[in-house]
C-alpha cells in the first residue's frame, strides 16, 4: 500500500428523499459511511436532520442545490422554473440541462444565484452548524465562474473543503471535459486555500461493481486525495417519476450494497488510506 494514497466516501443527496435517508444511516451505522452531503432544499430535508442527530459522527457537508431542489428565496426568480417538480414550492431547474443552456444565455443572475447559496448555507449554520464541506448538485460547481462563487462562499463562511470532481478516467466527452475542468479548478483553488481531493471516482461513470475492475481502478497510477462518489437509496419509483433525466436509470441499490459489504471497505484499506470524515484530513 501505498503511503500517499488516501481514499474519503462521501455519500451525496442527503434529504432527497426517505429512501435516500434510510440508506445513509444504514451505511452509517454499519460503519462503512462518516461523511454526508445534506440538501437543504429538498423534500425530506427536515427529516435528514432529525436521524442525523442520533448519529454523532456522521459528518454533514452541504449539497448546494443548483437544480433538484426546490429555492429558498420564495419567489419565482432566474434559478426558478415555471414548472415544479416537487408539490408545493417553487423548485430550481430541473436539471443540469436547463441549468447550464440558461446560464451560458445570460438568462441566469449571478445575484440571484448568490443569494439562494446565502439562503441554503445559512439555513444549514442554523439547523445543523458549521460546514465541514461542499460540493453540489449534477456538479454544476465545477464550471469556472460557478466555481468562483462557490470559492468565495467557502472562504466567506469557513468551509475548510470543496469537491474537485476530476474523474479517474478521461473516456468520453464527460470525463474529457471533467479533467479539464478540474484543472482549472485546482488553479482557482490555490487563492482561497481549501482543501480538495486530487482525483474522484463515482462520476461520470458509476463505481465499478465486479470487485476485479473495482480493484483494477484503484490499482491505477494516482496518488494524493481520491473522494468516492456515493449516493447510497433503496430504490425511491416516485423521485424517478418526477425528475425521469436526472434518476431514469441511476443505480442507487448498487452503491448501497457496495457500502454494505464489508469486502468493498477491505478492497479500499488495501489501495490507500480510508479517512472517515474531511475534518480527519
Amino acid at each position: 500500500m501505498e503511503l500517499e494514497r488516501r481514499i474519503i466516501l462521501v455519500a451525496d443527496d442527503f434529504g432527497l428523499s426517505s429512501e435516500h435517508n434510510r440508506a445513509i444511516v444504514e451505511c452509517h451505522r454499519a460503519g462503512s459511511l462518516h461523511s454526508v452531503a445534506l440538501l437543504v432544499n429538498a423534500p425530506c430535508t427536515e427529516e435528514a436532520i432529525h436521524l442525523a442527530k442520533s448519529c454523532p459522527d456522521l459528518e454533514l457537508g452541504l449539497h448546494l442545490g443548483f437544480v433538484e431542489g426546490y429555492s429558498l428565496l420564495g419567489r419565482h426568480s432566474s434559478v426558478s422554473t415555471q414548472k415544479p417538480y416537487f408539490k408545493d414550492g417553487i423548485c430550481l431547474h430541473a436539471n443540469w440541462q436547463e441549468f447550464l443552456w440558461r446560464w451560458l444565455c445570460r438568462k441566469i443572475s449571478v445575484a440571484d444565484l448568490k443569494e439562494e447559496f446565502e439562503l441554503q448555507i445559512e439555513f444549514f449554520q442554523r439547523k445543523v452548524g458549521a460546514i465541514a464541506f461542499l460540493n453540489s448538485t449534477q456538479h454544476l460547481h465545477m464550471f469556472p465562474t460557478l466555481f468562483q462563487i462557490v470559492l468565495e462562499l467557502a472562504h466567506k463562511y469557513k468551509v475548510p473543503y470543496v469537491r474537485i470532481t476530476n474523474p479517474t478516467s478521461s473516456q468520453g466527452l464527460k470525463g474529457i471535459l471533467m479533467r479539464k475542468l478540474a484543472a482549472m479548478s485546482r488553479k482557482m483553488s490555490t487563492t482561497k486555500a481549501v482543501v480538495h481531493p486530487d482525483i474522484a471516482l463515482g462520476f461520470p461513470g458509476p463505481i465499478p461493481r465486479d470487485f476485479n475492475k473495482l480493484s483494477q481502478v484503484l490499482s491505477q497510477n494516482w496518488t494524493g486525495l481520491m473522494e468516492i462518489i456515493m449516493h447510497p437509496s433503496f430504490e425511491a419509483a416516485s423521485l424517478r417519476q418526477c425528475l425521469p433525466k436526472n434518476y431514469g436509470t441511476f443505480d442507487w441499490e448498487g452503491d448501497r450494497q457496495l457500502l454494505m459489504a464489508p469486502e468493498f471497505l477491505e478492497l479500499l484499506k488495501a489501495h490507500g488510506q480510508v479517512v472517515r470524515r474531511t475534518s480527519d484530513l
